[in-house]
């Protein structure tokens, strides 16, 4: 697909999910939710968007129809989820859920490419365009490193705070507490390792944690 159709059909994609978003609720109602929410976008505007006047979408717009349609921005740029074809950019096809992944750091922008390293140990050579994906796939996952560690860092709060909550649960046994004070242990040192490594990566780190 050339650049100019390509462009065209994920503004149609988008738009076609804004309006399956919408279901019965009308057109002035999104406009209306909009204005609440602070960035106001006009019924004719999301119509001409809906029935394809609108050429266009700016990445505010998009965020703000978002959210008065109370879905992920993610959801409307690939609503095929998740096997559905998606051309992610101009000639190249993936599914929708290796889009998502990509798009949101936690997949390559090349899916199912080998790892020509691993091809070069086992004396094979790849061919060169399928090297150069490999490459462009490492480079975008390290690129995505402060992505994986606030995943991350979630992850180990969300165990912390549940081992703490069974813990002071009246009905646990003095056993299963001294195992959860343990985990609690362990846990909050990883975080803390975790969280000693985001800022000396640059992330930004309230002081509460």
């Amino acid at each position: 697909m050339a650049q100019t159709a390509w462009a065209e059909e994920t503004i149609t994609r988008i738009a076609r999910a804004i309006r399956e978003a919408r279901g019965e609720r009308s057109a002035q109602w999104l406009a209306d939710r909009t204005a609440e929410l602070g960035h106001p976008i006009s019924r004719v505007a999301i119509s001409n968007l809906e029935v394809g006047r609108k050429s266009g979408l700016d990445i505010a717009d998009l965020i703000i129809l978002a959210r008065a349609l109370e879905v992920s921005p993610v959801q409307l740029i690939y609503p095929g989820l998740m096997d559905e074809p998606v051309e992610v950019v101009p000639q190249q096809s993936i599914s929708s859920a290796d889009a998502l992944f990509w798009f949101t750091g936690e997949g390559a922008p090349n899916p199912g490419v080998r790892d020509a390293q691993l091809a070069e140990l086992a004396g094979e050579k790849l061919p060169q365009d399928e090297v150069e994906k490999f490459h462009e796939n490492r480079r975008a996952m390290e690129a995505s490193v402060p992505v994986g560690t606030v995943r991350d860092y979630y992850s180990m709060k969300e165990t912390l705070d549940r081992a703490i909550a069974r813990a002071r649960h009246p009905a646990t046994s003095k056993d299963l507490q001294e195992v959860l004070v343990k985990q609690v242990q362990d846990t909050q040192t990883r975080i803390d390792e975790l969280l000693k490594f985001m800022r000396s990566e640059g992330l930004v780190i309230g002081d509460e944690r």
